[in-house]
């Protein structure tokens, strides 16, 4: 039926939420792209992130690497176990 997860054959899309102090959905993007490489997420990221907050993500390095470069405290919740994210600065 086709490909799961990253090698999926559907098109590759950069997804933001930003969620309020009670962690709700505040504002949200979605941008199809070329093609989910870092530098090409990173590009977007830097367009539509702003640089002051707390990144919340599935631990990809990709996610790391721009939370890092935003400064930002990025929180990692593995599917594994959603009630422990584990803080990276």
């Amino acid at each position: 039926m086709g490909k799961e997860g990253r090698g999926t054959d559907q098109d590759p899309v950069v997804v933001g939420v930003s969620l309020n102090e009670q962690g709700h959905p505040q504002d949200a993007f979605l941008e199809v792209v070329e093609n989910l490489k870092q530098e090409t997420v990173l590009e977007v990221l830097k367009r539509r992130v702003d640089q002051v907050g707390v990144w919340l993500s599935d631990g990809a390095a990709v996610y790391a690497a721009g939370a890092k470069a935003h400064h930002a405290d990025h929180l990692v919740t593995l599917s594994s176990d959603p009630n422990a994210p584990q803080v990276f600065r």
